[in-house]
């Protein structure tokens, strides 16, 4: 009875999280005072109001949504262990909270409030927008008539004050009803708590707001309205009950407010009345015995998360040693348990499993030590295990595997200490069968997710041999139920797969094996610097090459070089630090220590500083021509495995990141696993991955073969085909040309890429289309898709059963071009787009490909600008006709029109239609 039930209330659960999702045109909100936003699931809202403290503004998913954030700030009521309130200004205490009442009519604590607000507002990276909340609580203090009025007036001046003093910031009140004649003028919108459901103060119990509060606050709320502010409505509810919840917002949404439905402490993301589409999945897994004990070193991340993030959703790894998150299922499209070993509180992990399958969340085990099969939930999940009676050395035989199994290999089955029973009704993926007779289910689909154990998953999970045995792309999308959509692709823009190139600085000053008079910088300076113009993107070890380093003698000849380079128009200047530390971590944990890095007779303690800042100050003042676009990007060196506080330090001065991932994937060991993700996100910040690697590892760490870089042509084509997973990423260091063979094979990759059909980039644009890529918000209904956060990234992947984009319906999309299943659509240069699909082909006319980006469009013109000669094609039906400013080559084929040109890079295309 008591499995029924877990069935049926996880059915019903289900059915109404996905009947949550309302119009795209409907103002939704958000309230989140809790410290892992998610801008994922955030961003598609017009009203984003957080606890300033919990937020870190450099990260990049604030940056990208900071116009629709509102950072809180209590007006009336302060907390009492606030050690800069003077009690001059306090005026007596709110009971129900703990807090002080505040007295606004003081000049000093008014001066505090704004000065709180500069402190937000700072120029860079802070808040542009502000939720004033308390703003009734003077009406607390026991005062006369008189000082309440006098109270009230100077509340009134305060948002006069404000207003004059951030001018281009937006003001959300909470309530404040009686000021609003006065204010109105100056607010974006008015927010107030419980019309329909309410915490009461005294017990935290939820409960139903009384019809004289709702009549009361109807007459409040209707001068409101006059002034046609927009009225959001929070309301307080469970977030599992969410049968209540979806008939709250629809309530809401018939009074004409904009809903917002939580728990009470507004710490885990609620309601509205348009919700984001679920791209997220949650990956636990243990620390304990990681390598290093670095997250990199997951299960999780080396095997899971490329998969995820090529289906467009985005893994978020949590230890399961730290407490797990609640509400799994109003945030996660699904949850994946894959444990590296078993000494974590399994029985702990079981109990907060069940907990998410109840909410709605599918759940996944992956591996033998995800999952206890002895424990009482297993039994509630339909697992019955039994002891194996077979021997440890008898045979077993596989009776039944589904198309799912034997991806990269077959399976190879050994002794299993336990056989799995399984109902029918549940779908098996591979069973097998003892010598005893015994049948043992290894993996499988359920109706809460599914399992599979280590023998059915991969071949190995050590070295560049391990092989999946299960399609990962059909078993995440399967048991998780994780839907296909238009997912965001920083792999190619306007049809077009990315290119770019960046070399790391170390070797420069190493001699040329065929003229040992020329150091390798001066090599890559003539024979590929100079031949190859196309955007190429250079960093320097500052202590190779500056008077003050290793090497003084040789200083003169390097930062010459290094500004013959630099002076080319198509290359790029990036840091590859001062000491190239070998080992981040170990460095920053032990900054003395010369073994971590470059060393020399220097007295020197490391600083991110130093290494970071000051060694692109010494680019951007020493090397760099005049007029020269500033370096600002960092090629991580060594072991590529900077701390959390290194990376959070990149966005917090504006420095760009990229390098690490072991991406090698080649024709004699074509594995999955050798494809790595976009990058690793640590908190809100990511340090973001290669394309492909360079060639220290295609040559066993400069070991030989010197000619094993040609490799990486082999690469190119297995993360481009029979999927695009990466863009093309050309990655070396100077020191490729010191060799004979090395320099043959650079030569060759050199050449390969010239003949390729892609947009060229520098290394500096890539990194931001990833960070889009991991904060941008979709929200759908039906065939129409809201998107936000598509700044930097411009490219959707769409399965072509789910429709063609319509240019013509659309707002911000400008065609598409297909590849394989897929159609890779192009976005415009807007903030808000709306893609709208439809199984009838109809545009007029529509973008195919560039090799130049889109710069901005608008009413069928076109402003194209790239770094190489422009390529352009479109699609146009019979009474369509083209022309460009500057006049370019432009040709018909049947419905293709195509315009080139040999110099042209920057160009405006008008298109008109009969």
């Amino acid at each position: 009875m008591r499995h029924f039930y877990f069935v049926k209330l996880f059915a019903l659960l289900t059915l109404l999280h996905a009947s949550l999702f309302a119009s795209l045109s409907d103002k939704s909100a958000v309230v989140y005072y809790g410290d892992d936003l998610s801008y994922p699931m955030v961003g598609i809202h017009d009203y984003i109001i957080v606890e300033p403290d919990n937020i870190q503004t450099s990260a990049p998913g604030f940056q990208t949504y900071k116009e629709q954030i509102y950072a809180y700030i209590s007006i009336n009521e302060k907390i009492k262990t606030n050690k800069e309130i003077k009690k001059a200004w306090i005026l007596g205490d709110n009971p129900s909270w703990g807090s002080y009442v505040m007295n606004i009519a003081h000049p000093a604590y008014q001066a505090y409030l704004i000065q709180e607000m500069k402190k937000l507002y700072h120029d860079g990276y802070g808040y542009r927008n502000f939720f004033f909340d308390t703003m009734d609580s003077y009406q607390l203090a026991h005062v006369s008539k008189k000082d309440k009025e006098r109270l009230r007036q100077s509340l009134i001046h305060f948002i006069h004050r404000v207003s004059k003093t951030f001018p281009k910031s937006k003001l959300i009140l909470n309530r404040g009803f009686e000021i609003i004649d006065d204010v109105h003028d100056e607010i974006e919108a008015l927010l107030f708590e419980s019309y329909y459901k309410k915490i009461k103060t005294d017990t935290m119990q939820y409960v139903d707001v009384p019809k004289e509060d709702r009549i009361w606050l109807d007459s409040q709320l209707k001068r409101v309205q006059a002034y046609h502010i927009p009225i959001i409505a929070l309301d307080y509810l469970p977030l599992h009950r969410k049968k209540e919840i979806k008939a709250d917002i629809q309530a809401l949404k018939a009074k004409g407010f904009i809903p917002y439905i939580s728990e009470k402490s507004l710490n885990y993301l609620g309601y509205s009345s348009k919700n984001a589409f679920k791209r997220e999945v949650l990956i636990i897994y243990n620390s304990h015995h990681l390598e290093d004990d670095i997250i990199t070193s997951s299960n999780a991340h080396l095997f899971a998360s490329t998969p995820l993030e090529y289906m467009g959703y985005i893994p978020i790894l949590k230890d399961v040693n730290e407490p797990l998150p609640r509400f799994t299922s109003n945030r996660y499209a699904g949850i994946i348990i894959w444990l590296e070993n078993k000494d974590a509180d399994i029985p702990h992990l079981m109990k907060w499993a069940k907990k998410a399958i109840l909410e709605g969340s599918k759940v996944l085990f992956l591996g033998d030590a995800s999952l206890d099969l002895n424990h009482p939930i297993a039994k509630e999940l339909s697992l019955n295990p039994s002891p194996n009676l077979a021997s440890k050395h008898d045979a077993n035989t596989i009776i039944y595997h589904d198309s799912i199994v034997g991806y990269e290999t077959q399976p190879s089955i050994g002794y299993q200490k336990e056989l799995i029973h399984l109902p029918k009704n549940q779908h098996p993926y591979l069973v097998y069968k003892n010598s005893k007779g015994e049948t043992s289910t290894l993996a499988a689909r359920t109706y809460w997710g599914g399992y599979a154990r280590d023998a059915a998953l991969m071949s190995s999970f050590f070295g560049d041999n391990a092989m999946w045995i299960l399609d990962p792309f059909k078993l995440f999308k399967e048991t998780l139920g994780l839907q296909a959509f238009p997912s965001p692709d920083p792999t190619t823009e306007n049809g077009k797969r990315l290119s770019f190139l960046h070399i790391d600085g170390d070797g420069s000053m190493n001699r040329v094996e065929e003229n040992p008079k020329i150091f390798s910088i001066e090599l890559i300076e003539s024979d590929f610097i100079q031949k190859y113009p196309f955007p190429q993107s250079v960093s320097i070890v500052e202590s190779e090459t500056a008077p003050y380093g290793k090497y003084p003698k040789l200083s003169p000849r390097l930062e010459a070089a290094a500004r013959r380079i630099y002076a080319q128009p198509y290359v790029e200047a990036a840091t590859h630090t001062f000491t190239h530390p070998y080992h981040w971590r170990a460095l920053e944990l032990d900054p003395t220590n010369e073994h971590y890095r470059t060393h020399w007779k220097i007295d020197y303690t490391y600083t991110t500083k130093r290494e970071l800042s000051d060694s692109l100050a010494y680019i951007n003042t020493r090397l760099l021509p005049k007029g020269k676009e500033p370096a600002k990007t960092v090629f991580w060196s060594g072991d590529c495995f900077p701390s959390e506080n290194v990376i959070k330090y990149t966005y917090d001065h504006h420095i760009i990141n990229i390098n690490g991932g072991d991406t090698t994937i080649t024709n004699d060991k074509p594995w999955l696993q050798l494809i790595q993700p976009f990058g690793i996100k640590y908190h809100n910040f990511y340090q973001i991955y290669t394309g492909e690697q360079n060639e220290n590892v295609y040559t066993n760490d400069w070991l030989g073969p010197f000619w094993g870089f040609k490799k990486a042509l082999q690469t190119f084509e297995l993360t481009e085909n029979p999927r695009r997973f990466k863009p093309i990423d050309i990655y070396y260091h100077f020191y490729s040309a010191s060799k004979t063979a090395s320099y043959e094979a650079l030569k060759e990759i050199y050449d390969w890429v010239m003949t390729q059909d892609v947009m060229h980039i520098y290394t500096s644009e890539y990194p931001p289309k990833v960070t889009d890529f991991y904060s941008a918000s979709l929200a759908h209904d039906h065939n129409s898709w809201l998107l936000k956060g598509f700044s930097n990234l411009r490219t959707l992947r769409c399965p072509k059963t789910l429709g063609l984009p319509s240019t013509t319906k659309s707002k911000g999309v400008v065609g598409y071009k297909a590849k394989g299943p897929d159609n890779y659509i192009h976005l415009d240069q807007k903030s808000t787009k709306i893609l709208r699909l439809s199984h009838r082909k109809t545009d007029p006319i529509s973008l195919l490909d560039a090799n130049v980006r889109l710069e901005s469009y608008h009413d069928s013109h076109y402003h194209f600008k790239g770094h190489m000669p422009i390529k352009i094609r479109f699609r146009a039906a019979s009474g369509c006709h083209i022309t460009s400013r500057p006049k370019v080559r432009i040709q018909r084929q049947g419905s293709l029109y195509l315009l080139s040109s040999k110099t042209v890079k920057d160009i405006y295309v008008t298109a008109t239609c009969q």
